[in-house]
């Protein structure tokens, strides 16, 4: 089956994202052969046919099963989340590549690790990728905005309890937009502007950044301040 036309917009910006980072999809794709999902595809596979928007009924099939997740995915169709899943994963891996590049110690540390399907017992909110910044070690987590929505409508959302996650841990987020090529930085150890409340899109409660456009700035001065962090 082609993926709709919102999921190939959201392929075409995780992978126009991905670019600017520094790096290419295909070769981060590849990265997986030889891993299998449990009991399912390889795990290269899966992706290539994601990122080349189309997916073979098997392929379907076996997200549909194991993402049917009523609460974390929302209105979305199963395989839909998945595919969601995945282009995180994939521009995760993008920003862990750059950081190991430039000489920080970092890795995957949080259950998606492991670039699983996860049950809903095993699924966490905390930041997946710990990087060593200076004289210590912060958790890293990575937000993208794969429809232009931050610069457009001037705010970005956080699902369920990874607000309090993210403060919990005094995290650091990178948001990154590739359709307009802008980024932000926030160091949860300091004051933000996230507030709680109800959020349509997603049709349960979360915090909200109202009047983020504030902070967006070119994405390549964001990912200098975080190297730099």
């Amino acid at each position: 089956m082609e993926l709709s036309e919102t999921y190939a917009k959201k392929v075409d910006a995780c992978i126009e994202a991905i670019k600017r980072v520094g790096y290419d999809v295909v070769g981060i794709v590849a990265s997986y052969r030889g891993e299998h999902f449990p009991n399912g595809p390889e795990k290269a596979a899966c992706f290539a046919q994601i990122v080349g928007k189309h997916l073979e009924a098997d392929m379907h099939g076996y997200m549909e099963s194991q993402c049917n997740l009523g609460h974390f995915r929302d209105a979305r169709q199963p395989y839909e989340y998945g595919i969601d899943l995945v282009l995180g994963w994939l521009i995760e891996d993008a920003v862990l590549l750059l950081l190991k590049e430039k000489g920080r110690k970092a890795i995957l540390s949080g259950e998606d690790r492991y670039r699983e399907f996860l049950s809903p017992r095993k699924i966490s909110t905390q930041p997946d990728i710990l990087v060593r910044f200076g004289a210590g070690e912060r958790l890293l987590e990575v937000f993208c905005d794969w429809k232009g929505t931050w610069r457009t409508q001037n705010h970005c959302d956080l699902r369920d309890n990874k607000y309090a996650k993210l403060k919990q841990k005094a995290a650091v987020m990178i948001g990154i937009a590739p359709t307009t090529s802008e980024g932000f930085l926030i160091d949860y150890s300091k004051d933000d502007e996230f507030k709680e409340g109800y959020i349509p899109a997603y049709r349960k409660l979360g915090y909200t950044f109202k009047g983020v456009r504030s902070i967006l700035r070119p994405l390549e001065e964001v990912l200098k301040d975080l190297l730099d962090l």
